[in-house]
């Protein structure tokens, strides 16, 4: 088989891959690192990169209800150079930008030195379920 001819499985339409973060989960899934749940103001997390989403009405009403109910979809985050980068759910952070939510609820991976105006619950250990 010639590798070179087969499509690539990443392209403008999908998702990054962001190794750092398999990385992390996987130490935080095999408790090698600690984690915990936090609201974090939307202005303190960046995207790991510029993908963009296309975002399905289906999809979009659901968050919003999920929302209303104070049950939004959790991110994965981890810090670095004085953020928080998301790369594991482009959909969540673009509806929490369209809806102008100010914090979002994620789950931190590994330490963090971020204190301002972020609200962290204790340590928890990642499951697979």
């Amino acid at each position: 088989m010639d590798i070179t001819k087969l499509e690539p499985l990443f392209d403008e339409t999908t998702e990054p891959k962001d190794e750092h973060l398999m990385a992390l989960l996987e130490k935080a899934y095999t408790g090698k690192i600690k984690c915990r749940k936090a609201v974090i103001p939307l202005e303190l997390i960046k995207p790991f990169s510029d993908f963009k989403p296309e975002i399905s009405q289906e999809y979009g009403d659901h968050f919003v209800a999920l929302y209303q109910e104070r049950t939004p979809p959790e991110m994965y985050v981890y810090e670095k150079d004085g953020a928080f980068i998301m790369s594991d759910d482009y959909n969540a952070y673009t509806m929490y930008k369209l809806i102008e939510a100010l914090t979002t609820i994620c789950i931190v991976l590994g330490k963090t030195t971020i204190d301002d105006n972020v609200t962290y619950g204790p340590y928890i250990s990642l499951k697979l379920t």
